[in-house]
This record gives C-alpha cells, structure tokens and sequence, in this order.
C-alpha cells in the first residue's frame, strides 16, 4: 500500500469521526452541583414551587397546608414562584370525602397556576379514580408548555399501559423544548421503582435528548434532597411525609433556566431556606452543558456540507480520478519507448 492510499484512508475516516462525533454529540451528559449554585445555568426564567405527598397534611394537619397556600400566594403576589406543582398523594385515603374536602378546599385557593397529579393515596394504587377525576378531572395524564419547558404530568400507574406510553413517545418526538415528566414514584433513595422502569424506557428511546423526572412516594428519613443519574435522565426525589407535622410545610423551591435548574428547599412553618447550605439542601442541574449544546443547528449546516464533500472528494472523486489516469496510461503510446524498439529492430537486420 502507497503512502498516498494511507493518507487518503487515514484522511478518510477521520473525517468520519468527526462527522459521527458531530452527530452524536447531541446525547450529552447533564452536570449537577450538590453545593450550591452552578454558574453553568444561562438565562434566569421563571420559578416553580413543587409541593408533594400532602396526605398527612390533608388528614391530620390542615393547619400546615394552609400555611402553605398562603405564603405561596404571598410569593406569587410578589412575582417570586410563577407556578406551583404537586406531584401526588394528595390526601391519605383515596375515598374519603373529609380529606378530600380539606385538601381543595386549601389548595382551590391558590391564586399562583398551579397543576396537580394522582399518587397511589390518590387512585387506590391506580385501581380506582373515581374521587381523583371528580375533583381533578383530564388529570390522569396531560402536559404544560411554559417559557421553553414542557412539564408531563404522569399519574401513578397510568404509564403502565401501551396508549400512554404511546402518548408519551409522540409527546416527546413532537416537541423541542426542555423536558420535565412529574410523576408520583420513579425512584427510591437507591434505585429506580414502580413507574420509573416504564418512564426511562420510552425516554432512553430519545437518547439523543436529556431529561429531568422529579418524584415523591417514597418517605425520606432525612430533610434532603436525592438526585439520580440513569443514562439521559436525572431522577429527582423529595418527600417529608414522615418529618414532624407532615412535613412542617417543607417543599422544594426550583428556579428554572434555559438549560437546566437550580433547586433548594424551603420550609413556610420553620422559615428555613436552603439556599447556599450545601449538599443535600440544594442542587444545580445543567442539562444541556454550555460547551456542548445544539450541535447540528442551522449555524453548523456549512461544516456538515463541508466534511460531507471532503469525504465524496477523498473516497469518490480521487478513486475514481486515479483509475481514469491509469486507463489512459495503458492506451496512450508510449513514443520514446516505439522508437528505441525500432531502432534495436533496424540494427538487428
């Protein structure tokens, strides 16, 4: 092998890696920061309150949601939370009506949009809607676009079918924005459970894309906040159901950016603030990492066509150039070498 076939090969495939590379780059890895806020996130947007696992509150402490809802009403007022979310377990005992009555009762009076979801409390382990749909009706599935970001709210148990995981698939093909599904139990302070599993299978389909789930379900037995990290997807888990009063009006406060999230908690009954306490009480999430964002946009379209061609020049048009000149070669007479035959032939006779 010439060194000019191994120039063109090794010319070659690095043109490849390059274009694959380029491709591929679009499956990034998020970056979280533990201990405080990462300078990472671009571009401030908006802040969600997310509230989770009420049912104590519903049943033994009504005193506490209503604190709740009144000092989420008071920072909404003052353009500090732009919407509130609560990602299930609303009341303790799916049909009883007291519990049911107290928690819309307390939560009907927020004047911040706010969206909900059905735990298992809610549904009866997702056996039976009835209360939740005559409360919370079209809130068994369904989305929210927000400035850039797509909330998917998933009830407990309702992914675990074929037509909303197909939804589910869709929804996410069909959108561009920033993803965050809320369901009510993806993770553990260990491992990915119940409708976790059939979550991450329709979201690892779209690996090219990073996702964001955030969960309760699971009782802490700290006041903490538990991330996870599967593939594309960050798994987010809070729940102080188990803390004293329910949870002491504990929740997590999420300033969203253009590319990821900053979360602390914050407590309305004990006027603790998380914010720069470090690890456990906060967490950045930066899904799309500055220095790797959007590869393949309209701005790379001229080094794609530029790699494309060098690629067809060093595998097609070269090949093809060289086999054209050595054909020539072999038709083409050789002058100098007819005439000295001839000679040698003349001296000969």
């Amino acid at each position: 092998m010439t060194f000019l076939n191994i120039f063109r090969k090794g010319l070659g495939l690095s043109l490849i890696s390059i274009l694959v590379f380029s491709i591929c780059i679009h499956s990034v890895n998020a970056i979280t920061k533990q201990d405080g806020f990462s300078e990472n996130l671009q571009k401030y947007l908006f802040t969600v309150a997310w509230v989770t696992d009420t049912q104590y509150l519903s049943k033994y402490y009504p005193d506490v949601l209503r604190d709740m809802v009144e000092w989420l009403n008071s920072e909404g007022r003052k353009g500090r939370i732009h919407y509130v979310v609560n990602t299930g377990d609303l009341v303790d005992d799916w049909n009883n009506v007291t519990q049911w009555r107290t928690f819309t009762s307390y939560w009907g009076n927020l004047t911040v949009e706010n969206d909900v979801l059905a735990g298992n409390h809610d549904n009866y382990g997702g056996a039976n809607w009835t209360y939740f749909d005559s409360y919370f009706p079209n809130r068994q599935y369904y989305y929210k676009l927000k400035n850039g970001w797509l909330f998917i709210f998933l009830s407990y148990s309702i992914v675990n079918n074929n037509v909303v995981q197909a939804w589910l698939r869709d929804l996410v093909k069909m959108h561009n924005e920033k993803i965050v599904v809320l369901t009510h139990a993806y993770i553990s302070e260990t491992s990915i459970i119940l409708d976790g599993s059939y979550i991450r299978s329709v979201l690892n389909e779209t690996a090219t894309r990073n996702f964001t789930a955030w969960c309760g379900h699971f009782p802490l037995s700290r006041i903490e906040i538990v991330h996870r990290i599967e593939g594309n997807i960050v798994a987010i888990l809070h729940d102080f159901q188990s803390y004293k009063n329910g949870g002491n009006g504990y929740l997590v406060l999420v300033d969203m950016y253009e590319n990821g999230f900053y979360m602390h908690l914050y407590s309305v009954r004990e006027d603790f603030d998380g914010r720069g306490k470090g690890k456990g009480y906060e967490l950045s999430v930066v899904l799309f990492p500055p220095e790797q964002t959007s590869s393949l946009g309209s701005e790379d379209l001229p080094l794609m066509i530029l790699i494309l061609l060098s690629i067809f020049t060093v595998f097609v048009v070269i090949p093809r150039m060289r086999r054209v000149h050595a054909k020539e070669a072999q038709v083409r007479p050789n002058k100098s070498s007819a005439t000295i035959g001839l000679v040698s032939v003349k001296g000969v006779s």
